[in-house]
């Protein structure tokens, strides 16, 4: 299982640009008797993993639109510090409520970038959208802020942002969501072992070292996978993968509130 996980993570981050959270967060808790909040903190360790390896080799292709991504580093840093604190204080059901609308919202626009590349109206760059338009500390918080809240969420979040930024190409998304997620998981991170000195240790003991290297494993295997892909022309189907993630999160979260 822990392989597949290391797979599906790998290909997901590399490809789509999105952490991986999504199915993490809901599995991990069954796999190895976690915490909510503690699956939230493993999950993002293992895509800081995955996205880490993924920008590595994409900065050395010239793929990552790095003056974007290190305007946005430090505020990314302090909003995932800050959602990490409030999520801990907030009762779970405000904190669905809030993802189900975010994920609705994100799916639509989705599906409108498809709908216009299927009309072959290939202008998807939208450049009157208000958040793709926002000062890079604003949305960076907002990342930030969406990683620490639910685990989940920053990734599709900063995949609207790029598809929306008239100065990225499509193949340049992916790899610079990629390199921005780093910062995602620093600041839960730092939230995090900082409150609780001995959730390393309690990690260890639930996972073991032989889970974290599978996963590592796993995840090599499928970022060489999705960096295929992602050098190929396949824009239009990697938005729609984007539009079905997102609406299946929604409906997921809708399922767990009722």
């Amino acid at each position: 299982m822990i392989l597949f996980l290391g797979l599906a993570l790998g290909f997901v981050s590399s490809f789509l640009g999105i952490g991986g959270g999504l199915f993490l967060v809901p599995l991990l808790p069954k796999i190895y008797k976690l915490t909510p909040y503690q699956s939230i903190v493993l999950s993002l360790s293992f895509i800081f993993i995955s996205v880490t390896i993924n920008t590595v080799q994409y900065h050395f292709q010239k793929k990552i639109v790095w003056p974007l991504v290190l305007q946005m580093a430090p505020f990314i840093v302090i909003g995932g510090l800050i959602g990490s604190l409030i999520a801990k204080q907030v009762d779970g059901n405000y904190l669905r409520v809030f993802l189900l609308l975010f994920l609705i919202l994100m799916s639509f626009s989705f599906l409108n970038t498809v709908l216009k590349l299927m009309a072959r109206n290939l202008e998807s760059k939208n450049k009157k959208n208000y958040f793709a338009n926002l000062a890079p500390h604003k949305l960076g918080v907002i990342a930030g802020l969406l990683s620490g809240f639910a685990g989940v969420g920053s990734g599709v979040f900063l995949n609207w942002l790029v598809l929306n930024n008239k100065n990225i190409s499509p193949k340049e998304e992916a790899p610079t969501v990629n390199a921005m997620m780093i910062f995602v998981c620093l600041g839960v991170f730092i939230s995090a072992f900082f409150s609780d000195l001995n959730l390393l240790s309690e990690f260890y003991s639930k996972v073991g070292l032989d889970s974290f290297l599978l996963m590592i494993i796993g995840i090599i295997a499928g970022s060489y996978v999705g960096k295929i892909l992602n050098n190929k022309n396949l824009h239009q189907l990697r938005i729609i993968c984007l539009t079905l993630i997102t609406f299946i999160l929604a409906m997921t979260v809708l399922y767990e509130l009722i």
